[in-house]
């Protein structure tokens, strides 16, 4: 009868426990905080850093809250029922519920969080142990995984130190298992896995797969075609796709876009289509579509490309639609994380890459080796250099706000402000658009290269820009509106103005150039008052540092 009474208590204990790991405090605050779901953005992860990413620190707060809550009711409900061993068990099937909740599809958070409440619970010299080497490992090699592992490797050995407890002890190493293998062991050997792959293969992609690749490019654009245009030089085989009938038919039978390109001559070897079924044969996918086709042209490109084929994005901006998040989130959302993206991004002008001009660009991913395949399929010794590095944030963050700062460097121009002004829009942009790339996790030093200072000052400068040009129209007294329509091509600065407003806004980032330049394209807001609005503000230190003494 007693076993009767055991069995039943664990079992209640395990029902119990998994029921409140799947308690979601990510999802629940943002549907009935934000009224939204935080598995469409970022990761898609329901975790706590996603959840931090997606909606700022302090509705974070809640998800903290939460998730310490539910690990410290599971254990100590276990403690009441079962004891030492209760404890552990609640603690290994709260962690199991959180990472596979029954009613999310058994898609959860990693379970990092729940299993370090549970072990302060637990033994609290178990804990401190496991947190020293977490936070140890972190600080040293500046991989979370790896400091998470050597935390969870720690239990089992502490519980046997401390309690000489067999029983525990197997328990333990089973809650150390749910921890490393289920999530971080999986997470961290993909990571290597993918080091050494790219390592092994960079030489032959390098050598052998640069002239011989299938490419399909996405969009007809002025970046599209002079893309497409060296990747042919490169010696691939390229399709450009067109959702247009009529564009399809007049690049067939005029082979230029003079109004975009002007001079320019699109080579026969390269095949112009509206079929993107093509798309599903390529070992790699260019999409150059306008920012606010972005979301949808990676919906329809999930369908057709297999896993594995990598995506590069050359478009530069925010997606509105789905939480102010960056590109390569919703293309990797679109397609389920299936394929690994990559943001080619720089100091570019279509017109100059279209006639050759010498060219260096950055190819920015999480993912070394899609990152290497793309600098061999662009790369050339003669006119296009391509750096590659694994800050994508920090290079889609540069590319998407430098429009929003070229749009206030051409109001400057176009108001008749000097270089003085223009120089301090510039350089106090920077500062702004770093601001908030660090707050997301981008690195410092990418703002000080290519994707940063180097595509602000091509974009603010240059007559090319079509962001400075309207700003220019702006600025001399016309209505957005009307310098949108003369221009004639896609302002991308003008819709990433508005995610970027909000973006930064949901983060809780002071950015002045922005918020002034949201006030002038959506508020009504004069381009004179919107330049008073900046040089009004309160006095401060330039780095704003604390100053001693």
């Amino acid at each position: 009868m007693h076993n009767v009474t055991v069995a039943f208590a664990v079992l209640l204990v395990m029902l119990l426990s998994y029921f409140f790991g799947c308690f979601n405090g990510s999802f629940m605050v943002s549907h009935f905080i934000i009224r939204d779901d935080v598995r469409k953005h970022g990761s898609g992860n329901a975790g706590l850093t996603n959840a931090y990413r997606t909606m700022g620190a302090k509705k974070t707060l809640f998800v903290l809250l939460g998730d310490i809550a539910k690990g410290a009711a599971a254990v100590s409900v276990g403690w009441a029922l079962g004891g030492p061993v209760g404890k552990l068990t609640a603690g290994i099937f709260v962690i199991l519920g959180h990472m596979f909740p029954l009613y999310f599809g058994f898609k959860g958070g990693k379970g990092v969080l729940v299993g370090a409440v549970m072990l302060a619970f637990f033994d609290w010299r178990v804990f401190v142990i496991a947190f020293a080497l977490f936070i140890l490992s972190v600080v040293l090699t500046k991989w979370i995984s790896l400091g998470s592992i050597l935390g969870a490797v720690s239990f089992p050995i502490t519980t046997w130190l401390f309690y000489r407890d067999p029983v525990l002890t197997a328990m333990a190493f089973g809650m150390a298992a749910a921890v490393i293998f289920i999530s971080d062991v999986s997470c961290t050997a993909r990571k290597i896995n993918s080091l050494l792959r790219a390592k092994r293969r960079s030489k032959h992609r390098l050598t052998e797969r640069r002239s011989n690749m299938k490419v399909f490019v996405l969009g007809t654009g002025g970046w599209g075609i002079a893309l497409a245009m060296l990747l042919h030089q490169n010696g691939h085989e390229v399709t450009s796709w067109t959702y247009l009938q009529e564009e399809c038919d007049l690049l067939h039978r005029e082979r230029c876009n003079e109004k975009l390109l002007p001079g320019v001559v699109i080579p026969e070897g390269i095949e112009i289509t509206t079929d993107m079924s093509g798309a599903a044969k390529a070992d790699l996918v260019v999409l150059a579509v306008p920012s606010f086709a972005v979301a949808s042209t990676a919906e329809r490109l999930a369908k057709i490309v297999p896993p594995h084929t990598v995506i590069v994005n050359v478009g530069k901006g925010l997606d509105s639609k789905h939480g102010y998040c960056r590109f390569s989130e919703t293309i990797s959302n679109a397609m389920n994380g299936s394929n690994p993206v990559v943001a080619l991004t720089g100091p570019t002008h279509a017109e100059e890459v279209a006639r050759g001009i010498p060219t260096a660009i950055v190819a920015a991913s999480e993912s070394r080796a899609a990152a290497e395949l793309t600098q061999a399929a662009f790369m050339n010794d003669t006119n296009f250099r391509v750096y590659t590095s694994s800050d994508i944030i920090g290079c889609e963050l540069g590319g998407a706000f430098k429009n929003i700062i070229a749009l206030g460097a051409g109001i400057s121009d176009g108001l008749g402000l000097g270089d003085n002004s223009k120089a301090a829009f510039m350089t106090r942009g920077l500062t702004e658009i770093a601001r908030l790339g660090i707050k997301l996790g981008a690195k410092q030093e990418t703002f000080a290269g290519l994707s940063g200072v180097g595509d602000l000052i091509v974009t603010c400068c240059s007559m090319h820009s079509r962001n400075r040009r309207a700003g220019i129209l702006i600025g001399r007294g016309a209505t957005v509106e009307e310098a949108m329509k003369e221009v004639g091509a896609t302002v991308e600065g003008y819709y990433a103005t508005e995610a970027g407003y909000h973006l930064a806004q949901q983060q809780g980032v002071s950015m002045p150039i922005t918020e002034a330049m949201y006030g002038v394209l959506y508020g009504g807001l004069s381009a004179k008052d919107g330049i008073r609005m900046l040089l009004a503000r309160p006095r401060k230190g330039e780095h704003e540092e604390v100053w001693l003494g």
